[in-house]
């Protein structure tokens, strides 16, 4: 591994901040920020 990068980043995308948690091969990444409703509706099934 490279190691180019911490653990912990911040990424800031165009909808916001994301904080970016991954600790390497064979672990789940983690992204954290800001959740907002963009859309509201219903459907019948």
């Amino acid at each position: 591994e490279q190691q180019l990068l911490d653990n912990d980043v911040a990424v800031e995308l165009p909808g916001g901040k994301l904080k970016i948690h991954w600790q390497g091969r064979g672990h789940p990444v983690f992204m954290t920020g800001p959740a907002i409703s963009v859309f509201e509706g219903s459907m019948e099934l």
